[in-house]
């Protein structure tokens, strides 16, 4: 028993410190029917630039898309305040490859944002609990957070 749960924690501490990786799922179902369409914000976002890196890297490496009050986390660098009405267009679906210990797939829409007065030369992701509720699974249909955003 003893060496079962040695192996578990070490198992789990290796997970815990590698670099999360995902893949594109954009011709996956039932994330496939989301690519294409546009977004449009019904309240004000905050849009955070982040590293993956260390701590005291100052390099962005990516945006992503928050509710009010944002986050605080040691990777945010930057903070953007974007208005109500920011249309997003979804351009590609990705999902974390090595997220094992997550009960549910961890899945982010990278998008392109349409009306903002600043042009981003990296990467914009918007988090899929932000927009789905549930994703459809077989004949289930997708249900969607409405409160947020509205699809077109």
């Amino acid at each position: 028993m003893t060496k079962h749960f040695t192996l578990f924690l070490l198992v789990a501490l290796m997970a815990g410190c590698s670099p999360v990786e995902y893949e594109d799922v954009s011709n996956v179902e039932p994330y496939a029917e989301f690519v294409g369409k546009t977004v449009v914000s019904k309240e004000r976002l905050i849009l955070h630039g982040l590293t993956s890196g260390e701590y005291s890297a100052n390099e962005l490496e990516f945006y992503s898309f928050a509710k009010p009050p944002g986050s605080t986390h040691k990777y945010v660098k930057s903070r953007t305040y974007v208005p109500k009405g920011t249309r997003l267009e979804i351009i590609a679906v990705e999902q974390c490859t090595n997220c094992y210990f997550n009960l549910e797939a961890k899945v982010k829409f990278r998008v392109a944002p349409q009306n903002l007065t600043t042009s981003y030369q990296l990467p914009v992701y918007l988090r899929d609990d932000l927009l789905v509720k549930e994703w459809g699974i077989e004949d289930k249909d997708t249900n969607y957070h409405h409160n947020l955003f509205a699809m077109e």
